[in-house]
Formats: C-alpha cells, sequence, structure tokens
C-alpha cells in the first residue's frame, strides 16, 4: 500500500539523517529492489554510493532519479559532485548548470560549480560562482572561506603573498565578530590554508592559531564530549594501547609511501590499531592492504559531529593524524579533543596552530632549538627520520634525452616538482644558476593542473631572462617513467622555502644527487636529515643562497665530485634510509610516554626524544 511505502521510506530518510548509513542503505536497496520508484531513494542511495566510493554506481542511481523527476534539483547537485570525482569535469559543469537552472538561488549549485571551475583553471568565474553562494547563503563557514579568503597557488610576486596573507588575516578576524556562521557539512573550503607552507614567511604558526581559535568558536563545530577519566579507565582495562588514525590519503599518495608501512608495523606490534578515514577518501590496492592488517576501518559520514562521536565511542588512546593542513575534514577534526593524546605527523609540514594538538613528529634533524617559534605542538624528536619508506622498484628504460631535443652535452638539471612549490624567490637563483653553468638547462615537471603550470610560465617570463628560454617541460607519466626521468637527469634542485618529501627518496633510490638549502625550519631540512643519515661525505647542501648556486656549480664543473655523491647515495640509501623496520619502536616508545604524562596530568616536554 501507498502508506505502506511511505513509512518504509520515511524511515529510510530518518535513519539516513541520523547518521546510521549501512541501515539507511538497507532499506534504499529494499525500496529500489520492491520498485517504489521514487526519486528521493534513488536520490539518496545515490549519495551513500558516493560516500562509499563506488562512483558509478552513484552516477546511476541519481541519472535515474532524475528520469524520474528531471526538475529533481539535489540530484543534479549530487550527479555534478559524483561526475567531478569521476573526473568527467565538463558532465558535471553541464549537471550544476542544470540544477542552476531550475533553481537560480541554489547556493549549493554554484558552490559546486565553482569547485569544477577551479580545477578547470577557470579562476575568476570560479571566484564568480564562491560569491554568488556567499550571496545567496552568506553564513555558511565553506562559503565564507572560498569567497572571501584567497591564496593563490601560484602567486607572481613576494609583494603578492605579503598581500593575500594580510587579507587573510583580516577576514580571520572578521569570523570572530560574525555569531550566525553555520558548518552545514561543506569541508570544500579550497584547501587555502595549505598554501601557507610555500610562502617561506614566519608567522604561519600565529595564522593557524589565529584560525583555530576563531573557528572553534563556531557554534557546533567544536565536539565537547570527550571526559578524560573515562578514556584514562578505558585504557587501564585494556592495558594496550589503542591508536587511531585520522587519514584521508592511505592510498597510493605520497602521504601512504611514508606512514603506510608504520601503520602495519605498528599493527603487527602489540598496538590496536583504527583507521578513520574522512568522507571522499580514496580506496585502491594500497588502502586495501592497510585495512587488512588493522584491527578496523571506519569511513566517517559527511556531519562532521557524527564523525567525532564514531571516533569518541572507539575510546582511542592516542589519535594521530598524518597530514593535518591538507584535508579541510581532518583538520576541523583535530580542532576538537577526542583521545588522550593527538599528534601531528607532519605529513603536511606545518604546525596544525590547534589547541587540542598535542605534539609534531619531528626528527633530531627536523628539530631545532627555535622550533617553539613554528610549532603550536611540543616537538617530539625521532632519533631519524619517522617514516617507513619502501625502496622503490622500476625497470630501466634508458631515458632518451633526445626525445626531448636536448643539445649533446647539455648539464641536466632535475625540477620534478608541483608547480606551487616554486616560491618567487627561486626564481631568481634558478636564473643565476643557468647563468653561471652556460651549457645548461632544466627539465620541468607539469603540474596536475595545466593553468598552474602556464601561470608559472607567465611569471617567469615577466620576471627572469633565461628560464623559459632554457627549460623544457615533460608531461606527467608514470612512475615507472618517471623514474627513470629521474635517473636521467645529472642532478635535481630542492625548491627554496618547502623542500623536498616523496621525489627526495625517489631520487635518492636512482642515486642522482638533490641540492638543497637548508634552514632553520622543519620544512627546509628533509634533504639534509637524509644525507646525514646515510652518512655522505661532503653532501651537497646549502647554508645560504650563494652556496646553493655555487654547489650546482660544482656538480656541473666536477665530474668526480658529481659521481661520488651518486655513488655514495646508491651504496648507502638501501642500508640507512630505505625500508626502516624499526622506527615503528620509537612510535611505541613515544605512545607509552605521551599517555603516561597524560595519565598523570602533564606532557613531555618540547624537543622529547625517544631515547630520553
Amino acid at each position: 500500500s501507498e502508506s505502506y511505502k511511505e513509512k518504509i521510506i520515511n524511515q529510510a530518510f530518518k535513519l539516513h539523517l541520523e547518521g546510521n548509513i549501512e541501515k539507511a542503505a538497507k532499506y534504499y536497496i529494499y525500496c529500489i529492489k520492491n520498485n517504489f520508484n521514487d526519486p528521493r531513494v534513488l536520490g539518496n542511495f545515490g549519495i551513500i554510493l558516493q560516500d562509499l566510493g563506488k562512483l558509478k554506481e552513484s552516477e546511476i542511481s541519481l541519472r535515474k532519479a532524475i528520469e524520474l523527476k528531471p526538475d529533481y534539483v539535489n540530484a543534479h547537485v549530487n550527479l555534478g559532485n559524483t561526475l567531478k570525482a569521476l573526473g568527467k569535469h565538463k558532465e558535471a559543469e553541464t549537471s550544476l548548470l542544470k540544477a542552476i537552472e531550475i533553481k537560480p538561488d541554489c547556493a549549493n549549485a554554484y558552490f559546486n560549480l565553482a569547485s569544477i571551475l577551479y580545477d578547470l583553471g577557470k579562476l575568476q568565474d570560479a571566484l564568480k560562482a564562491y560569491n554568488k553562494a556567499f550571496y545567496y547563503k552568506p553564513n555558511v563557514l565553506a562559503h565564507i572561506f572560498n569567497s572571501k579568503f584567497f591564496l593563490s597557488p601560484i602567486p607572481c610576486s613576494q609583494k603578492q603573498i605579503y598581500l593575500e596573507r594580510e587579507q587573510f588575516r583580516k577576514q580571520i578576524s572578521l569570523i570572530k565578530k560574525n555569531s550566525g556562521i553555520a558548518l552545514d557539512n561543506n569541508f570544500n573550503f579550497g584547501n587555502q590554508t595549505f598554501y601557507l607552507a610555500f610562502h617561506g614567511q614566519e608567522d604561519d604558526k600565529e595564522i593557524l592559531k589565529e584560525l583555530a581559535i576563531s573557528l572553534s568558536s563556531i557554534d557546533g563545530l567544536i565536539y565537547n564530549s570527550f571526559e578524560k577519566q573515562k578514556q584514562i579507565e578505558n585504557y587501564k582495562k585494556r592495558n594496550k594501547i589503542r591508536l587511531g588514525v585520522c587519514s584521508e590519503f592511505l592510498y597510493s599518495h605520497s602521504i601512504y609511501n611514508f606512514f603506510g608501512n608504520i601503520i602495519k608495523d605498528l599493527a603487527s606490534a602489540d598496538i590496536e590499531v583504527i583507521i578513520f578515514r574522512p568522507p571522499n577518501s580514496k580506496h585502491d590496492e594500497q588502502s586495501k592492504s592497510l585495512d587488512l592488517v588493522v584491527s578496523k576501518t571506519i569511513n566517517l559520514p559527511n556531519k562532521l559531529q557524527d564523525g567525532c562521536r564514531m571516533i569518541l565511542n572507539e575510546s582511542i588512546d592516542i589519535l594521530l593524524y598524518p597530514e593535518i593542513g591538507m584535508s579541510n575534514y581532518t583538520y576541523l577534526l583535530s580542532l576538537s579533543r577526542l583521545a588522550l593524546v593527538q599528534v601531528n605527523a607532519l605529513g603536511h609540514s606545518n604546525t596544525s596552530g590547534s589547541p587540542n594538538i598535542d605534539y609534531a613528529i619531528s626528527c633530531r634533524d627536523y628539530d631545532v632549538e627555535a622550533s617553539e617559534e613554528h610549532f603550536s605542538e611540543r616537538t617530539i624528536r625521532l632519533s631519524r627520520l619517522p617514516v617507513h619508506y619502501i625502496k622503490p622498484t622500476f625497470k630501466d628504460i634508458n631515458f632518451n634525452r633526445s626525445e626531448y631535443n636536448i643539445p649533446e652535452g647539455t648539464f641536466l638539471i632535475g625540477l620534478p616538482h608541483t608547480p606551487f612549490k616554486y616560491h618567487p624567490d627561486f626564481d631568481l637563483i634558478l636564473d643565476k644558476i643557468l647563468v653561471e653553468i652556460p651549457n645548461s638547462m632544466f627539465l620541468c615537471a607539469e603540474g596536475l593542473n595545466e593553468f598552474d603550470i602556464e601561470e608559472l610560465k607567465e611569471r617567469w617570463k615577466s620576471s627572469t631572462k633565461l628560464i623559459l628560454k632554457r627549460t623544457i617541460f615533460h608531461p606527467r607519466v608514470k612512475l615507472n617513467h618517471f623514474l627513470n626521468i629521474l635517473k636521467g637527469v645529472d642532478i635535481i634542485l630542492c625548491p627554496f622555502y618547502f623542500g623536498m618529501g616523496n621525489t627526495y627518496y625517489q631520487a635518492m633510490s636512482v642515486g642522482t644527487p638533490v641540492v638543497s638549502y637548508k634552514q632553520d625550519i622543519f620544512r627546509t631540512r628533509h634533504p639534509f636529515a637524509g644525507y646525514r643519515q646515510m652518512g655522505i661525505t661532503n653532501p651537497p647542501i646549502a647554508n645560504t643562497p650563494e652556496e646553493y648556486i655555487s654547489i650546482c656549480k660544482k656538480l656541473a664543473f666536477d665530474d668526480e665530485y658529481r659521481e661520488n655523491i651518486g655513488n655514495q647515495i646508491l651504496s648507502k640509501s638501501k642500508d640507512y634510509l630505505f625500508n626502516d623496520k624499526k622506527i615503528y619502536q620509537e612510535y611505541i616508545h613515544f605512545f607509552e610516554a605521551s599517555l603516561e604524562a597524560a595519565i598523570n596530568e602533564s606532557s613531555l616536554p618540547n624537543h622529547w626524544e625517544t631515547n630520553s
């Protein structure tokens, strides 16, 4: 009967709203199998499939909902989201424009359209769409963030960086004054805070602390149900550490390369590991390999408060965030207290700014005495690099320079970095290197976003003399080809102010020297720490920009020095850099000490060392 159908459908909606996704999905499937033909059922089921990463199934369900109800605005909006996730940007744009045609004041449609336009490199059009979303729903946090906060991925000058950061801070102060802001379960903030780390400025900590305080004042954002004494009692009853790992990037990604094997090592030790995956997390063979060895994997819902509640229900002792600052969802989670000890693993090399993140994982060669100037957390010094990175294997295909029209006798310098890593200050250094090494050329990788590389080219065209004339750009390639390119260049340059992580390990695996400028800030010191750990004699590490250029010249004109560095890397990296199967033990030492301190109402001191 109609009343029976309506009763079942309403129960499905109720379960969905309560965050009981698994049970709601069963109700939706029942409705679909029994041909209820309700577009709301198909539309909502499409959302659940989207959250579960079943994107093709989501597209089918949403299209069926639209067939039944062509003017179903929410289905058009959610279909746009699914199509975007499938990489069908043009189709996604069409779907969202249709939603706007049906409902011209649909803020969500404008917002999601803006994110697609941004990905397509249409920044001005994207900003107009974000402003439309803000116009129709001015008190939604995501709309405020994307329309009012903006940091250019490719700034044209140091002056632009200063001005944008100044405006960024001004907008933070306005959030404090706005008491009507709503979260609205939309976490696409355009990753604006992500770009702070690439500016080479000294006030990231202050900005991020101000942001954390301002956001924490928003009603409903902070989850206040953590009971410390209850959690201490649960820990003592188990007599076993329960570790939560909250990450959006535990798949074929640099974050997995750094921390995936440590998580496996911890799970194989006497540690209970639970992985929390935010909405829209990707799934592949690497993510599945982790799911097989940990105690449990939990997919978190869109609603932040439900996500907090699910984490809290698991009674976590240590909550580890591998990459705060790369995911808006995990960043917002980090503002709440959900475990006895909460840790920033610095997969994104910046402080969280959160008052509820207790520690940042570092090591002796990263951490400097003045780290408190850069970190809101207390830093923890492991004895060596805090990663278990498996040495890449590849098939040698003999990188052919002639395919790229590189003249014979060229000293080929690799720049295998994403475009946003090139600070304007670095441009002048690159130009000087080309002057000092007349037979040199750069081999530069194109970015994920075609627009970014075009913006970088425009900047180089206006601010430098030689870079564009003597740079060859290669398209993005698969890993095996990329490793052969790294092997085929003579040296690789580490960019100023942020440095290298994943690509440094890849370069070391093929024995290509990396030139780096070491400063007293964590994010610039990875190559320095790696060379020290390997025991490389006379490594290509500079203490000043002038020395950086000088080292490049020495590598270009002193074949014996360059070959010696390359041979040292190849012989020592396999034993002292890669496949560190024991570093997890230092994590456990830290976990135990930090829990003991938390139980005793204290904290480990700044710069605490794992052998202390």
